[in-house]
């Protein structure tokens, strides 16, 4: 079973574990016309031996360790929510980033293991002008292997190729 198929499998599995439904997994990143929205509903896409993947319910601890990161946090306002547990804000942050729209995409980075190391986002997508803004972060596991340029990357040819 190549890497790929296994990602697959196990994104499937942890999906319908948590009763929900499993996106499709794309081959490569599809190509979008111009002025064409991306697709509401989230596509999980391969990133070499990770993956980049809908945010769900239980990658809620794995986010909640990553927000209390300093260097996470130092950049990431979501990270401090006057009045809410770390707990809330983490359980904020997946529902926020699960919710795609037409100018809106968000992955979490899963190593090959399935473990949450990362997140990118697309925001205020513009597919006339082949613009967007990024937000990313890697946990301290997912640094130093060049997994946010490769995400980053990812994402983009995803959003404009």
């Amino acid at each position: 079973v190549d890497e790929h198929e296994r990602h697959a499998e196990h994104r499937e599995q942890a999906h319908q574990a948590e009763g929900l439904p499993c996106p499709d997994v794309e081959d490569h990143a599809p190509g979008q016309a111009e002025d064409e929205p991306l697709p509401r509903d989230p596509v999980v896409l391969p990133l070499g031996p990770c993956l980049l993947d809908v945010p769900r319910v239980g990658d809620v601890e794995a986010i909640e360790a990553a927000l209390a990161d300093p260097d996470i946090a130092l950049w990431n306002p979501g990270a401090r929510r006057p009045g809410l547990t770390a707990r809330e804000r983490a359980r904020l942050w997946v529902a926020d980033r699960a919710a795609w729209t037409d100018e809106h995409a968000s992955w979490v980075v899963r190593d090959a293991d399935g473990t949450v190391v990362g997140q990118v986002s697309l925001h205020q997508i513009d597919p006339r002008n082949g613009s967007a803004e990024v937000g990313y972060w890697l946990a301290p596991a997912g640094r130093g292997r060049g997994l946010a340029t490769h995400a980053l990357d990812t994402a983009a040819r995803f959003a404009f190729d």
